[in-house]
């Protein structure tokens, strides 16, 4: 471990080398400085594509280490403006509702689309997330289909990661803890989208549940069981 408190592990190992490239040609997932990105497109491509014919149990282990490396899990409580037309008349209310999303962090074009094909593998509905700030105007995968979102929750991740600097809510706090406070409040009975005719009402009952989440945020087992991802 140093200063930035990262974990590096480095392996010296010419068989090693040679087995893990039968897996995948190469494992260089964006151009060289300088490298113009038609000139690295044109290469030979990373890919999960070994991982294509393995059991359901070799694909979750390998979601859920992705996940562990460049995933994060983002539970928010929105608050919306709704306005519908009705007999003539403009009306307009409030609807508060708990979205939750499974990110898992790729540029590369390649290695993006064998994400989706594991995903639509292990019943998993997600999409490709955009982002013109990267080299391949791609950022990865997002899962936020509630029933799928639930099905990750079930094994979420491998290890107790921690959540890194770069969140604005939950800095140092393990992915499984997310995993295991998202599950609860799924269970909790509370409903998970209520409308209101006024923002102030509507707002009270938004922090209310915000309220309630970092509570169990608080009491949720960092390290509790999970199954081995065989669902």
């Amino acid at each position: 471990t140093h200063k930035s408190n990262y974990l590096i592990s480095n392996l010296f190992s010419v068989k090693a080398i040679r087995e893990v490239l039968t897996l995948s040609p190469t494992f260089k997932t964006s151009p060289s400085l300088n490298q113009p990105n038609s000139s690295y497109l044109s290469l030979e491509q990373p890919t999960l594509s070994f991982l294509f014919h393995e059991p359901k149990e070799i694909k979750w282990a390998a979601l859920r280490i992705y996940f562990d490396f460049d995933g994060s899990i983002s539970p928010v409580f929105k608050l919306k403006k709704k306005r519908d037309a009705k007999n003539g008349k403009i009306y307009t209310y409030y609807q508060v509702q708990f979205e939750c999303e499974v990110q898992i962090a790729e540029t590369n074009p390649s290695l993006v689309t064998d994400l989706l094909k594991i995903c639509e593998d292990l019943g998993l509905r997600a999409r490709i997330k955009k982002d013109s700030r990267n080299w391949s105007k791609l950022c990865g995968i997002i899962i936020s289909h509630l029933p799928s979102v639930r099905k990750f929750l079930q094994v979420g991740p491998m290890t107790d990661v921690k959540i890194s600097l770069k969140s604005r809510n939950f800095t140092g706090v393990s992915k499984r803890t997310i995993v295991n406070a998202v599950s609860d409040f799924l269970i909790s009975g509370n409903s998970l989208s209520k409308y209101f005719d006024n923002k102030k009402e509507a707002l009270k009952y938004r922090n209310s549940l915000v309220r309630k989440f970092l509570e169990i945020v608080k009491k949720a087992p960092s390290s509790r069981t999970k199954d081995n991802g065989q669902g």
